[in-house]
């Protein structure tokens, strides 16, 4: 078996977003969610005579942030593996 990078065959990431003011400009919001799906990974390193095979998965990642009246920051995130 030949070397293989740790490269998935198939990757997809994409998001959708919204960044705007609102409340007469007292807050200033960055909100989104990302999904990432990626395809079976196989590794093979013949040194290590090791093999390893990672599943696909599904990743959705939630993130909102913002600033209020310009003095006070926030974040928040969420991240959950679906597979």
């Amino acid at each position: 078996m030949k070397n293989s990078p740790v490269f998935p065959k198939n990757q997809f990431m994409g998001g959708i977003y919204v960044n705007d003011n609102f409340f007469n400009n007292n807050l200033y919001l960055q909100a989104g969610f990302e999904y990432q799906n990626w395809g079976v990974t196989k590794w093979y390193k013949p040194y290590l005579q090791v093999q390893l095979a990672f599943e696909p998965g599904d990743k959705l990642d939630f993130t909102l942030a913002g600033e209020i009246k310009k003095t006070c920051h926030f974040l928040f995130h969420l991240g959950k593996f679906i597979r």
